[in-house]
């Protein structure tokens, strides 16, 4: 549950139908209720949201947690029965499951250290459950576990930010982590790293609960969620066994394990972890020796899974988010990426959107294409439409305020804008048609337009970051405006970000002459070039498909990097043939990842 710390208050919601007899646990955007069907005298559990005026991505959380839990049943979860709304609210039903928190079990102080353990491994082998569904749940926290002190039994909570591993598209924007999430985020989930979350994800966010668990409190303490991030991302913790000398060594190395920042050097499946924790556990339930144990040897990733990182761009990542960072004290940037097709440019500029989302920023992305050069702006009409939709999804109360800083910005040119985005209509009202003017007059009008627009929407959501894909596909009148723009010097709090291939400069002599004007009339611009990936690259991104030693991989990411070129997108397209036609695969007897190096020649 995304959360700004653990709050429990007495007070209780109505709804319609239900009695509401107790408050489960509360953080943050959601809290949940135990209560009663009237008309069925069904005992339930109910998640709502806890603002009255709820953020639209809190509205989609509960219904995509509807919708994950449908399409994934989980027996470590609570079943869900349906959505209720009502006005002013809505809430997800659950069966009812009669057992505390973990946060609450744990601030009682009851438990030995044999409970601790088999709370834990209860708690891993859900997530080798969720993880086998494909999910990830990035959200793994003591308030979104209820757990049973005396069977040991637990349920998973707070899916609406879980992540569908084998469909990234119908993912949600990662969102901004704060309070009790940020305790528990691993390093990958801050944004900044050149890699996505995935299961492993869960492992680390085990990991803090088991420290938790053992020791009553988490590896860093802070209360920023900056600080928490750099702390995640940066700084090694204290084991276990230098807080609790007489702890057995396996259980700190353990934990130990599960915090690594690489998601590579932690265990890499649930089920390694729920050995192991239950392995120790019943050594010290039948008085054996626990310190001479081996750890992780189960462990080992069994899944076929493409790695979503951009190997060999974490210098491209850092410069910009620097460059974000510079916007937020509303500076403006404009951002220009090359390179051949496939290279990841387009990877990296959404690298940047994670951060830039966890950051509060607001990121927008089109792209032109091919046959729609004949249509006069459509990427760029693209983006400004997605602001458009995202201002008509807001509370009537935050709608009302933009659309005052709109009419005020746009003025007597709001008809101008709004015959190029009719939804503006929509937010600011009919407005009447622009006078008839002669061409470059009208187009000169036009440009003015567009920039007090793109003020308006500086001056709401700052930063606000505009990336612009395929831009050797843009018409005229398009780069004529991202020149308008990145001459305006009024616009504030604005990154500005173009990617195109580098061929397109010679083949294209208007974007090239296009791209020189930008470049002489700005002191901010930024250029990006993206090379192919060198050996050592393809040789990290191999190891993260078959989790196995390097130098075992080293013929295979040979193989790849020459028939690649060093392109990330044919590697990748290269070892999702290699899976296909069954030339790669896990060795259960074995515990291996094996290839046929012969046949993949």
């Amino acid at each position: 549950m995304a959360g700004a710390g653990h709050e429990v208050q007495n007070t209780l919601i109505s709804i319609p139908g239900y009695n509401i007899s107790q408050i489960i646990v509360r953080a943050g955007d959601y809290a949940y209720y135990r209560g009663m069907r009237i008309d069925k005298g069904l005992d339930v559990i109910i998640k709502t949201h806890v603002d009255p005026s709820p953020a639209n991505y809190v509205i989609r959380g509960i219904q995509r947690e509807l919708n994950l839990l449908k399409s994934h049943p989980l027996s470590f979860s609570l079943n869900p029965i349906s959505i209720v709304k009502f006005p002013g609210r809505m809430a997800l039903t659950f069966e009812n499951w009669e057992s505390p928190t973990l946060k609450e079990i744990m601030e009682k102080g009851e438990l030995n250290l044999l409970s601790k353990l088999k709370i834990a491994g209860a708690i891993a082998e859900a997530l080798q459950e969720i993880h086998e569904r494909g999910l990830a749940h990035l959200r793994i926290c003591p308030h979104n576990i209820l757990a049973d002190p005396d069977d040991y039994a637990v349920r998973i909570l707070g899916f609406e930010s879980a992540i569908d591993m084998a469909d990234p598209s119908s993912n949600d924007p990662l969102r901004v982590l704060r309070g009790e999430s940020a305790r528990y985020a691993a390093p990958e989930q801050s944004g900044r790293m050149n890699m996505s979350p995935d299961h492993r994800s869960d492992l680390y966010a085990l990991g803090i609960c088991l420290f938790e668990i053992i020791s009553g409190r988490t590896p860093f303490q802070s209360k920023d969620p900056l600080e928490l991030t750099h702390f995640h991302m940066a700084e090694t913790p204290e084991t276990l066994e230098s807080l609790i000398p007489d702890l057995p060594r396996p259980i700190s190395k353990l934990a130990a394990r599960l915090l690594s920042k690489n998601p590579g050097d932690r265990y890499q499946n649930a089920l390694g972890v729920q050995e192991d924790l239950q392995n120790i556990a019943a050594r010290i339930e039948n008085s054996q020796d626990i310190y001479h144990i081996d750890l992780g040897v189960t462990d080992t990733l069994r899944d076929f899974r493409i790695p979503d990182g951009f190997y060999g761009r974490e210098d491209l990542l850092e410069s910009l988010t620097t460059q974000f960072d510079l916007c937020e004290s509303e500076q403006r940037s404009i951002c220009l990426l090359s390179g051949e097709a496939g290279v990841g440019k387009t990877t990296l500029a959404l690298r940047l959107a994670k951060y830039a989302q966890s950051r509060n920023g607001r990121f927008i992305q089109s792209k032109f294409r091919q046959f729609d050069r004949n249509v006069p702006y459509s990427a760029l009409i693209d983006a400004f439409g997605q602001m458009g939709r995202y201002m008509l999804s807001l509370s009537d109360s935050e709608l009302a305020l933009k659309r005052e800083i709109l009419r005020s910005a746009l003025g007597a040119n709001a008809g101008v804008i709004t015959m190029a985005l009719p939804e503006l209509e929509l937010i600011i009202g009919p407005q009447p048609p622009p006078q008839e003017i002669g061409p470059e007059e009208a187009q000169n009008r036009f440009l003015h337009a567009v920039s007090s627009f793109v003020r308006s929407l500086t001056s709401m959501e700052r930063p606000l970051v505009i990336f612009i894909d395929d831009l050797h596909w843009a018409d005229a009148g398009s780069l004529k405006l991202i020149e308008t723009l990145s001459r305006d010097e009024e616009l504030g709090s604005l990154m500005f970000m173009a990617a195109y291939r580098n061929e397109a400069l010679t083949e294209d002599p208007a974007l090239a002459a296009a791209i020189e004007r930008i470049r002489a009339a700005n002191k901010n611009v930024h250029e990006y070039h993206l090379e192919p990936l060198d050996f050592q690259d393809v040789l990290e991104m191999v190891s993260g498909v078959f989790v196995s030693d390097r130098d075992s991989l080293r013929q295979l990411a040979e193989l790849i990097h020459g028939r690649s070129s060093g392109n990330p997108f044919f590697a990748k397209e290269l070892l999702a043939m290699i899976h296909q036609y069954e030339l790669a695969g896990f060795n259960k007897d074995k515990k291996m990842w094996t290839w046929d190096i012969n046949a993949i020649k």
